[in-house]
């Protein structure tokens, strides 16, 4: 894939998500639907909007449409034990790098540009993150 279309694809579905998050959550609460359902409707819109277009592409590539052909293309293979440990280790980094990481992001979470929302929880606004 070219890095064209890599950075379609991801400006993309990038875009939709902030203007989820900045824009698209704060009408929805407007209308009375609560944040929790709101907030994680637009950081799934992404996903949700992309599942239909996979099934486009994949119809329009000339595949067949059985479910062996469609778990090929989309590579849906079942995990073997080396991949389950790479699951794990890849949590456990991910964890400990996120402790680690926590300065970074309330540095740049400080910076009016990258600022989050106020009204987002504190797992998603490093400014109101408090460490145990």
């Amino acid at each position: 894939m070219s890095i064209l279309v890599q950075l379609l694809v991801f400006g993309i579905t990038g875009s939709l998500v902030y203007y989820g998050v900045f824009y698209g959550t704060p009408m929805l609460i407007k209308k009375g639907v609560p944040l929790i359902y709101a907030f994680w409707f637009f950081l799934w819109f992404p996903v949700m909007s992309l599942f239909p277009v996979s099934l486009l592409l994949y119809h329009l590539e000339g595949n067949a449409w059985t479910w062996q052909n469609f778990l090929e293309r989309l590579r849906f293979n079942p995990l073997t034990e080396n991949d389950w440990y790479w699951v794990v280790g890849a949590i456990v980094f991910t964890i400990i790098s996120d402790q680690f990481l926590e300065p970074v992001g309330k540095f740049f979470a400080r910076l009016p540009i990258l600022a989050p929302p106020s009204y987002l929880p504190a797992p998603f606004n490093p400014i109101n993150y408090a460490s145990a």
